[in-house]
């Protein structure tokens, strides 16, 4: 190679080099840039979600402890409007009762009694009404001339102190002329306490609207260095209801405008919205440190690669590990919503403890205060008929036999000798290093209703609607299953075919309506004069001809049947209101012989019967 071309290939190494090691910096460096921006965009987009979903859950929460005060309040108050009505003194029972109220339910703080002369007739409060104006003249006229009911306003507004609900009820006579006014006073708390629940809502700013949108409740709880501009009242409503009549945003639970989180959520059956507002701050903490991270890790990885590399894998780690606790309480929450109206239990084996929701205990009526459940004393209120298949299926699937369980059982309801039929499902959720289950959930659901139904078909399949008998399918079958018996050696059977005499004629002369009673009557005597054993195999085959099955029985012991039931029938007459009609019956008898089929055995029958009617009826003949 000559100098020249030396050289060349020298400059052309060292700018290949340089570009390569240029290249893989910058490409590394984007690379990282990107996947931190990427990210920081992800915390933002998983931060924002999270401000909305724990904003509407939230809200809801709220919404729902209020709307089932604010219920049970308007409840008590037309109870006493109702006892009120035909008087204007509070009885004493009456009072008694609602002062008992006040005492022992922590969300009921008063009620007061106001006549239509505006005299407050009974109260029983913890603020002294003598010492403040109570504007009885505009409570009386909000019902009497208004018509409102009921009414929710703040206590401030009838003259009371402020920190209250009033719900009113205007009570009116029989006669539709008004009587007053019943007032109930309540007082609204956080619905969790103690619970992360309850810290989040007392960070938030809440506002209880009427139909109106005026203020019935403000609570502002947000501390002063969560800095932020809360929005007004009447701000906060043109948000949620805008003059251009704009309704999409109303559709919406929460919504982010700017640094606030803002939620609405009406009040189920009750002219009241529940309004939130909660600072962005608490949920971006994440986002922030996050984007903090990105450019520290920037510049920590135009340094030092190797770091950069340590780093990633290790945050890669941590968000695995956090993805996956995530996952786990994302699966048990998502599992206890998707039960609503059923019962969650979720049992840790190797500790013997278990969480049982509510509507568990409710579903089996038991008293959670009373007592607490376990999975052994839930084995033992199972019926006894069912407990066996019960533990053989759940053992199976504890020791991975079976991919799920699966039962319906009976179950003993509270304290009573009821038992209703439930619907067992469970899983096994976690296992040891040694497959043993150490964690189970599972859901109980009441399928009482749907198992009658099943067996009320089952028992029309089986049954003649008219007499309650066994009809020709069941008899098939019962005959089936004895004459296969009675082909392996046992002992023969016999058949008495039963036929009311003259039935056409009692359908012509007097209608089908009194041949139905007729056959009714037919059935009833017959079957009260078998025996035990015997009135498990009558049918009646149709029209008026009765077969009673008879195993284990030869044809004179066959005839002496059909001889008492024939007699019985004899001596018995049908009465359909002041008329009298004589009934009787003749019967044919077979006794199986070998080699017979059950429809030769019953054609006998049915031979011996037209023998039986050809020579006088009201008799026996044996084939």
């Amino acid at each position: 190679m000559s100098p020249a071309r030396r050289k060349h290939h020298e400059w052309r190494q060292i700018l290949g080099e340089e570009f390569l090691s240029i290249f893989l910096s910058i490409g590394l460096l984007l690379g990282v840039l990107f996947m931190l921006a990427n990210q920081t965009v992800k915390e933002h987009l998983i931060a924002s979600q999270k401000a909305l979903d724990t904003a509407a859950f939230g809200i809801s929460t709220y919404a729902d402890s209020l709307s089932a005060i604010l219920t049970k309040a308007d409840n008590i108050a037309l109870i006493a409007t109702r006892r009120l009505s035909d008087t204007d003194t509070m009885p004493v029972p009456l009072k008694k009762q609602m002062t008992a109220i006040v005492q022992n339910d922590s969300d009921i703080t008063g009620f007061i009694h106001i006549l239509e002369t505006g005299e407050v007739s009974e109260s029983f409060t913890f603020q002294n009404i003598a010492e403040q104006m109570l504007d009885t003249d505009a409570i009386l006229s909000r019902h009497r001339d208004a018509w409102v009911e009921p009414a929710f306003l703040q206590s401030g507004e009838l003259g009371l102190k402020a920190d209250e609900i009033a719900t009113e009820r205007g009570i009116w006579r029989d006669d539709g002329s008004f009587a007053g006014v019943v007032i109930i006073l309540v007082t609204v708390g956080s619905p969790y306490e103690n619970t992360p629940l309850e810290k989040f809502l007392t960070e938030a700013k809440i506002r209880v609207a009427g139909a109106n949108s005026g203020n019935i409740l403000t609570n502002q709880y947000a501390l002063a260095d969560t800095v932020t501009d809360w929005l007004g009242a009447a701000e906060e409503t043109e948000y949620w209801h805008p003059d251009d009549g704009n309704e999409t945003l109303h559709a919406e639970v929460a919504q982010i405008s700017d640094n606030i989180v803002l939620a609405h959520a009406n009040l189920p059956d009750l002219p009241l919205t529940v309004y939130l507002q909660i600072s962005t701050n608490r949920f971006f903490e994440a986002y922030h440190s996050t984007r903090r991270n990105a450019i520290i890790a920037s510049i920590i990885i135009v340094a030092v690669s190797g770091v950069l590399l340590l780093r990633i894998w290790l945050d890669r780690q941590a968000k695995r590990n956090s993805e996956r606790r995530r996952r786990a309480l994302d699966q048990r929450l998502q599992f206890a919503l998707d039960t609503a109206g059923q019962g969650l239990w979720d049992w840790n084996i190797a500790e013997k403890r278990g969480y049982f929701s509510d509507s568990f205990y409710r579903l089996l009526d038991i008293d959670k205060d009373d007592k607490q459940i376990d999975v052994d004393n839930l084995r033992q209120r199972i019926h006894s008929d069912d407990r066996h298949a019960f533990n053989l299926a759940l053992n199976a699937h504890l020791d991975g036999l079976t991919p799920s369980f699966e039962v319906d059982a009976r179950i003993q309801i509270g304290k009573s000798d009821a038992w209703e039929w439930f619907s067992h499902t469970c899983s096994v959720t976690e296992r040891d290093r040694f497959n043993k289950p150490v964690r189970v959930i599972g859901l109980l659901k009441n399928i009482h209703r749907q198992k009658l139904r099943n067996l009320n078909l089952e028992f029309e399949a089986f049954h003649d609607p008219l007499t309650g008998l066994l009809n020709r399918t069941a008899f098939e079958d019962r005959i089936a299953r004895i004459h296969a018996k009675t082909s392996r050696g046992g002992e023969p059977y016999s058949l008495v075919m039963l036929d009311i005499d003259h039935f056409k004629h009692v359908n012509d002369s007097y209608g089908h309506s009194t041949g139905d009673l007729v056959l009714q009557h037919v059935t009833r005597t017959a079957y009260n004069t078998l025996r035990f054993e015997e009135e498990k195999l009558f049918f009646r085959l149709g029209g008026e001809e009765f077969v009673v099955l008879l195993p284990d029985t030869d044809g004179k012991a066959a005839r002496f049947v059909a001889e008492r039931i024939r007699e019985r029938i004899e001596k018995s007459t049908t009465t359909v209101g002041e008329l009298e009609i004589p009934v009787t019956i003749s019967a044919g008898i077979a006794c199986y012989q070998g080699g017979e089929m059950p429809e030769d055995v019953l054609r006998r029958a049915d031979h011996a019967l037209y023998q039986a009617k050809e020579r006088g009826r009201n008799q026996s003949c044996l084939a």
